[in-house]
């Protein structure tokens, strides 16, 4: 008999679908959140996928500089190269794979721009920005940046699905799936990346046919804690959850079951039993219930996971995202997040007044 706990798909709550709209300096971004439905999905405060785009020699744009207090901006570039400079001192160069997380606490200036070879040939652009909220005991430390390269995040190469598996010097797909661990721990495999709360930020590529799995740690979910997190798809499609049901539904030919839902129907607390799947397309965002009673659900010898199956014929990407919630009161304005509005009125008199600082120097190449 096995010792395995036995996997439970964690709840769904809503598949969100994203919306194109301009940032910085007028770049195109495709963000599922904040939205009117959703100001925060606690503590995440905004995402942000920047292309893919293809600028011609001279087109390329970023963002100038601008303030932040209160939170953590987190850029991860997968296509160009992007240059940071803020006014601590710190500068860099983000190229493909990159990653830069930046804790704005008390108060930063900074810039994010295409490096010069961008700018002068153009190329492919790509790559995402996400907002982490700081808890109120940790919105006024003092600015901190972590910079690290693709080589220096942590890859896993998963096994395949199966054996018969092969593939050709000529093919375009990779040999198998793999995780980034840009932030937290899977497998046994943990980010440099230091956080300011319990958070994980992973990469998912999922080869045609295979299904990968990430199991939330137990010291996040016992006693019915509470924990964010979702999947947010930008390649392809993925099947969140049981994709036998999928199949069955795609055999009896329905193209609309009580397995699934569409964009914007909420599943309020997760609690419709008949929920088994989600098929997730590029651009939409699958949202987790934060609470999954494993003793209602499965038994004691359970955990909570998400299970993930690329049921297409290309490689299919996936961003998974969690973190345990703040649960605190919010006040946010443009660049600012605090928890009361007179902490906004005095970030913009201090950011005027010049106590933020500001940038010296030129952008690095």
């Amino acid at each position: 008999m096995s010792n395995q706990p036995n996997f439970i798909h964690r709840p769904f709550k809503e598949l969100i679908s994203s919306f194109t709209t301009l940032e910085g300096g007028g770049f195109t971004v495709r963000r599922p959140f904040p939205t009117p439905r959703y100001q925060q999905i606690d503590p995440f405060l905004l995402l942000d996928e920047m292309g893919p785009v293809t600028y011609e020699p001279g087109e390329a744009k970023g963002a100038p500089d601008h303030p932040h207090r209160g939170f953590e901006t987190v850029t991860y570039v997968l296509d160009g190269e992007m240059e940071h400079r803020d006014s601590t001192g710190n500068a860099g160069k983000l190229k493909k794979g990159s990653v830069q997380w930046m804790t704005a606490g008390s108060g930063i200036i900074h810039r994010e721009m295409p490096s010069k070879n961008m700018i002068k040939n153009g190329g492919r652009m790509h790559g995402f920005q996400l907002w982490i909220n700081l808890p109120q005991s940790e919105k006024m430390i003092d600015p901190f940046y972590q910079e690290y390269d693709s080589h220096k995040l942590p890859k896993i190469l998963l096994p395949p699905p199966s054996q018969e598996i092969t593939t050709s010097a000529v093919s375009s797909e990779p040999p198998t799936s793999s995780i980034v661990v840009v932030s937290g721990s899977t497998h046994g495999v943990t980010s440099p990346i230091s956080t300011k709360i319990p958070c994980v930020y992973l990469h998912y590529t999922i080869i045609p046919g295979d299904s990968v799995d990430y199991i939330l740690p137990t010291e996040w979910t016992k006693n019915g804690s509470e924990f964010t997190i979702f999947g947010y798809v930008f390649k392809n499609t993925v099947v969140f959850g049981d994709v036998s049901a999928f199949h069955d539904d795609q055999l009896q030919n329905e193209t609309r079951s009580n397995s699934s839902w569409r964009a914007g129907e909420s599943l309020t607390k997760g609690l419709n039993p008949e929920t088994k799947y989600v098929h997730v397309s590029a651009g939409q965002l699958v949202l987790f219930s934060k609470t999954h009673d494993l003793a209602v659900d499965g038994g004691g010898a359970s955990v909570s996971g998400i299970k993930m199956t690329n049921v297409g014929t290309e490689t299919a990407e996936v961003l998974l995202l969690g973190a345990k919630p703040l649960n605190e009161p919010m006040a946010r304005q443009g660049p600012f997040v605090m928890n009361t509005r007179a902490e906004i009125e005095q970030a913009y008199r201090d950011f005027y007044s010049g106590k933020m600082g500001k940038i010296k120097g030129k952008v690095v190449n």
